[in-house]
């Protein structure tokens, strides 16, 4: 009952975004709560999650993973510090993708991020795909 009312955010729009960025078969790595799983209904994929680092690039390898959804955006600060060995590997290996942020109060909800060199860590913000625009969900 306590979360009959509460809107989580971003979850179709990510999962939106994730359902056009990958194929069918396709699984992406989700770092979220348990709400924030409502990605993988709106994507129509199968995600997964470990904080290993050895399991973490097995599962990459073997599922062919090329995104990670972060969900709350905060979750990549959390795994700075509670896991930095698998945050330097993402930060090494990823860049970001799509970032899914809200006008009024200005709001990081997610970060869409894809295997791959992208620009330089300094460069953060550079490396979302296209020009940072406000996508509104329309409910199809």
């Amino acid at each position: 009952m306590r979360m009959h009312s509460t809107i989580f955010a971003g979850v179709d729009v990510a999962g939106e975004s994730l359902r056009g960025f990958t194929n069918p078969d396709e699984h992406f790595f989700l770092l979220s709560y348990s709400q924030g799983y409502g990605i993988t209904r709106y994507a129509q994929r199968y995600a997964d999650w470990t904080y290993e680092i050895q399991e973490f690039k097995e599962k990459e390898k073997t599922l062919g993973i090329r995104y990670i959804c972060v969900y709350p955006a905060e979750y990549i600060l959390s795994l700075k510090n509670d896991r930095p060995e698998l945050f330097r590997y993402i930060r090494d290996n990823y860049h970001v993708k799509e970032g899914g942020m809200i006008e009024e109060p200005r709001h990081l909800f997610y970060l869409i991020l894809e295997k791959g060199k992208g620009a330089g860590r300094e460069d953060f913000m550079e490396s979302i795909s296209g020009q940072i625009q406000l996508r509104r969900y329309t409910g199809s």
